[in-house]
């Protein structure tokens, strides 16, 4: 049977503090007047320094072997509009990591 293993240091890098809702729609915050999204993004966010990101430049995990991760998680921030054509371009560009092409 598989085992499923958490590396040293995943579960700081993967859970992190969210703010609440109230705090980040309310008066003065970030995204006043905003209720909701349908684009989560950023829960494993892709960069060079393992302290301060979960994947490398091609989506795979620092501190875990053979885990990739192709989805809009990856994004360091929001760019405003839809994810899709961006996750997909990622996507494209690991596969051809993967491949060597």
């Amino acid at each position: 049977a598989a085992v499923c293993q958490a590396a040293p240091g995943a579960l700081a890098a993967f859970v992190l503090p969210v703010a609440t809702l109230t705090e980040t729609t309310g008066p003065g915050g970030p995204f006043a007047g905003i209720a909701s999204t349908a684009h989560i993004m950023g829960t494993a966010r892709m960069g060079d320094d393992p302290d301060t990101s979960v994947v490398d430049a091609f989506g795979r995990a620092h501190e875990l072997d053979n885990l990739y991760v192709a989805d809009g998680s990856v994004f360091v921030s929001s760019g405003g509009f839809n994810p899709t054509l961006t996750i997909m371009a990622l996507s494209l560009r690991m596969a051809r990591h993967l491949t060597g092409a």
